[in-house]
């Protein structure tokens, strides 16, 4: 009886440990046949669609942009360099206005109140132009700004937009314009006084007013959307076809400076900035004491190096980096 459950026993654990191994083996081959196959060769993908590559509309919109320091961004061309001096300019401009119409707030001078408030009223209107040129002198919005005036359709703009409004090119060259005319009631103001000096004075301030202007008036003109579509979108050449082609011949020299308006217009800016900051230096030499004679220097110093330098960075060769900052 003892050896027949001792055989028993070890029957049932026979049993146990053959339905044991049944049973993981079971299970093994299960999670074998739950998990994806494993191939050396390439799995076909469902059919399902790749997004495009996005392609940049601009210099500006690409993924990969250069890290540029705070200096580099706001400085770090031609044109923004120069748009800064023009703004210091006009800034020292317009505080050197508002200093002379608290010193002529109480007289009785007609004349001497009306030079100071024209200074103040003209500065102010070159400071507003200046910050237009500064915020049309980021390469994005140059950029911008080019692309929408050789594709907009002129047709479709008004009067005011077309000839005064269209971008911050435009306002910013228009200011410059408008800041003229508080010298013309100036000199206005002298001839009506009368006298030798007076009348002088009123001549010669009334004719550098009309010439700066004109002068002035071909930038201007060259800042409109209609003439920047000129010659297949290198800008107008009115100037050049007028005034220079008729007297010297088609010459490579003077095409290459003054083939477009734009460039003819940043000559006759800085031209006369240049020669008034050279006279600005004869008069502090012959009167070193003179504050009124050191303001003039600086202003007209400031005036003509961001004149040359957005005159520079109208050539299509020139480098984009500002060479004051390397």
């Amino acid at each position: 009886m003892r050896k027949a459950l001792k055989r028993a026993r070890r029957t049932l654990r026979t049993y146990r440990d053959s339905f044991g191994n049944i049973v993981r083996g079971s299970r093994e081959s299960l999670e074998r046949l739950a998990q994806p196959e494993v191939s050396d060769e390439p799995r076909a993908e469902p059919d399902t669609p790749q997004p495009l590559p996005v392609v940049a509309e601009s210099f500006d919109e690409k993924d990969v942009k250069e890290e540029r320091t705070c200096c580099q961004r706001h400085f770090g061309t031609d044109a923004l360099l120069g748009s800064w001096f023009l703004a210091a300019a006009s800034l020292l401009f317009a505080l050197y206005g508002l200093a002379l119409v608290i010193e002529s707030w109480n007289s009785d001078d007609a004349t001497w109140v009306t030079f100071a408030w024209g200074n103040l009223a003209s500065g102010v209107m070159f400071m507003v132009g200046s910050f237009y040129f500064v915020s049309v002198s980021y390469p994005e919005t140059m950029d911008r700004c080019a692309r929408e005036a050789l594709t907009v359709d002129v047709d479709t703009l008004s009067f005011v937009e077309k000839h005064f409004t269209f971008n911050d090119m435009l306002l910013a060259t228009w200011s410059f314009e408008l800041g003229c005319i508080p010298y013309l009631v100036v000199a206005a103001a002298y001839l009506a006084e009368g006298g030798h000096r007076n009348t002088v004075l009123g001549a010669l301030l009334l004719s550098a007013t009309l010439v700066g202007m004109a002068c002035l008036y071909v930038w201007v003109r060259s800042a409109m959307p209609h003439e920047m579509q000129k010659n297949g979108g290198n800008g107008s050449s009115e100037f050049y076809e007028i005034f220079i082609e008729p007297c010297c011949g088609d010459n490579a020299f003077l095409r290459r400076h003054l083939g477009t308006d734009l460039q003819a217009g940043g000559w006759l800016f800085f031209g006369p900035t240049a020669v008034a900051a050279g006279l600005a230096l004869a008069l502090v030499c012959v009167f070193p004491g003179s504050l009124d004679a050191w303001i003039g220097f600086v202003q007209m110093v400031l005036l003509a190096v961001g004149a040359g330098l957005l005159l520079r960075s109208m050539y299509p060769g020139a480098r984009e980096e500002a060479p004051l900052l390397g």
